[in-house]
């Protein structure tokens, strides 16, 4: 696992420094308007043609007159932004369709991408000479290329520049697009092609060495993966063996979880493992996506040809990144707060004991209620990150959150069962009626509870089945591990049995049973035995009680049936068996008739 920490943490860095060397990319303008893209937006015949004219006779106007503040609109070539220029929102410019500064900015971006195409190749000596000259109506400097006049620098220029005067920024004006022309030819040379493809290789070859190093910690991780799908697999079949199995027959020891809490603490810590391993696979996706990308974005960078499409590409993309990028954090935000608070749950365990006597029953409270902080703190960190993608997406929040209100009454009345899930689920974690790691039956069912939140109990029966309950519809609970558990025996012995002595044997037995050092841990209290319970035709019913530790009666109760077997049979006590009494009854004599008798009814009968 360090191994592909170290071969992420390789990866962050390379994925840092293309971020840093794409700096000048990010920098670029909204629109790209390059001298292989010149045709513009918006076509405004009337501005390009009286640009230095009617319509600048109007700019150097105070900014009172304006109703807004003015924006800045930058001015590129080849994708790369030379400066920024401004003009006053004015009431009648309105009607354009665009704000003002747009509109100017495109009539400038197509004239200089027009005079961008007539410079000459390979010869930088042949460069249209860049002039400032003075503009008499105005008074405002104006810059030529050549004999053609491209920009007219007006008095809110300089004044959102920083520059005292407009000659002072039409200086500088000229001196940066003598630099931009100068790198518009000299990019498209053949020295310049060869050197640019070099790079572009260059950046392949660290792109490919970074994605095998991304495909060995991806590696790493399933292996990492499928060894913890295996330890979750020896986790339940240790928490089975502790409610079903005897420690002294069949497992030993060290396959059985000594309590409730270091079996929640196990399976917790198997989940968080879980969850990082598969933050981690999803970042290293993020990762290999994020360098592919970045190295399209650098080649186009590199080639004057091909810089405009990764403007354009960055505008595009420009709200989804942001997008996925909030998406990004939300999930590693919502990652961190669970590993925190599981971290300070297992630390306030760790203070329960100085009270010995509710250790157990504190710490699986501090169980359930880590399940419950974790999905609030989820919750509050998805609504957060859906405001913040809202206003990203240019979506208005205040008017969601006053119809939120609103909403929040139907979806009420919609969703009554829902809210008595809440409410009963706050009732159940106040009351602590029961928790995570606690054995339940409620309506007809009953198991281990798995999970716990404010909504659902999830339960695993002993078949492995799990039960999700809504809060709502747990009315009635019978908590069988709350605090103390008790093994309730009833054995039926014949009717020739020496009562007195089965009576003695059974008390023997289960006291050297609670006595054992192994058995005694989980034994709370000397055995009890009531008597006798019932006379039937069974027998005669002997019944004891034995308090045990949660969820360890039914360990105890195995154990001790075993032995009081054994017990019973070498002093021949005989298990009682129905019996039933079967009377035979002798049938009634009837006296014999006299031979006499019996001719007279026979004659009388005849004479009849």
């Amino acid at each position: 696992m360090l191994q592909c920490l170290r071969t992420f943490t390789l990866t962050g860095l390379f994925g840092v420094l293309i971020a840093v060397m794409l700096g000048g990319i990010g920098r670029m303008p909204a629109v790209a308007q390059t001298a292989q893209n010149p045709q513009p937006l918006v076509e405004q015949p009337a501005i390009l043609s009286s640009e230095l004219s009617p319509i600048n006779r109007l700019l150097p106007l105070p900014l009172a007159t304006a109703t807004e503040v003015p924006a800045l609109t930058p001015i590129y070539l080849d994708g790369r932004q030379l400066f920024f220029l401004s003009a006053p929102a004015l009431e009648d410019e309105r009607a354009v369709g665009q704000p003002p500064t747009a509109v100017r900015a495109q009539a400038i971006q197509t004239r200089l991408n027009e005079m961008a195409r007539q410079l000459p190749r390979n010869d930088l000596n042949a460069l249209p000479a860049v002039s400032v000259r003075v503009d008499e109506p105005s008074t405002l400097p104006v810059i030529f290329v050549g004999a053609q006049p491209l920009l007219t620098v007006t008095t809110l220029d300089a004044q959102f520049s920083g520059y005292p005067t407009p000659s002072e920024l039409a200086n500088v004006f000229k001196g940066l697009l003598e630099r931009a022309f100068e790198r518009y030819v000299q990019e498209r040379s053949p020295a310049a092609f060869r050197q640019q493809s070099q790079s572009a290789f260059t950046v392949f070859a660290v792109a490919v060495i970074a994605q095998v190093f991304i495909r060995q910690c991806q590696k790493k991780v399933r292996q990492r993966q499928i060894r913890l799908m295996s330890d979750r697999s020896e986790i339940n079949r240790k928490s089975l063996a502790r409610t079903e199995a005897s420690p002294t027959l069949s497992v030993s020891n060290d396959d059985v979880f000594e309590s409730v809490i270091e079996q929640i603490r196990a399976r917790l810590d198997n989940r968080q493992k879980r969850k990082l391993n598969e933050a981690l696979r999803n970042l290293l996706w993020i990762a290999q996506i994020a360098l592919w990308v970045a190295s399209l974005f650098l080649v186009l960078n590199l080639y004057p040809q091909s810089r405009w499409l990764a403007t354009l590409l960055l505008t595009w993309i420009q709200v989804p990144a942001r997008i996925l990028a909030i998406a990004g954090v939300a999930y590693l935000s919502v990652r961190l707060s669970s590993v925190l608070i599981e971290k300070g749950v297992f630390a306030l365990q760790e203070g329960t004991q100085w009270a010995p006597d509710q250790s157990q029953r504190l710490s699986l409270r501090f169980s359930t209620f880590l399940q419950v902080a974790k999905g609030i703190a989820g919750s509050v960190i998805l609504g957060i990150s859906i405001m913040f993608m809202l206003a990203t997406a240019g979506i208005e929040i205040r008017p969601l959150l006053a119809g939120a209100g609103i909403a929040g009454i139907a979806v009420s009345l919609a969703a009554q069962s829902l809210i008595k899930d809440i409410i009963n689920g706050f009732l159940i974690l106040v009351e602590d009626q029961f928790g995570v790691g606690d054995v339940i039956a409620t309506g007809g069912v009953s198991g281990m509870v798995e999970s716990l939140n404010l909504r659902i109990t999830q339960l695993r029966d002993t078949e492995g089945r799990l039960i999700t309950i809504p809060n709502s519809q747990i009315s009635t609970v019978q908590n069988l591990s709350m605090d103390w558990a008790q093994v309730d025996l009833s054995l039926t012995v014949s009717h020739q049995s020496d009562l007195a002595g089965a009576l003695t044997l059974l008390k023997e037995v289960a006291t050297g049973l609670s006595q054992e050092a192994e058995w005694q841990r989980l034994i709370l209290e000397p055995p009890e035995v009531l008597g006798v319970e019932s006379l039937d035709h069974r027998g005669i019913t002997l019944r004891l009680w034995l308090k045990t530790q949660p969820l360890k009666q039914w360990v105890v109760a195995r154990e001790l049936r075993q032995r009081i077997k054994f017990a019973f049979d070498q002093k021949g006590i005989e298990i009682g068996i129905p019996q039933e009494g079967i009377t035979v009854l002798k049938a009634p004599v009837i006296p014999a008739a006299s031979s006499a008798q019996v001719s007279g009814r026979e004659g009388s009968t005849h004479s009849d």
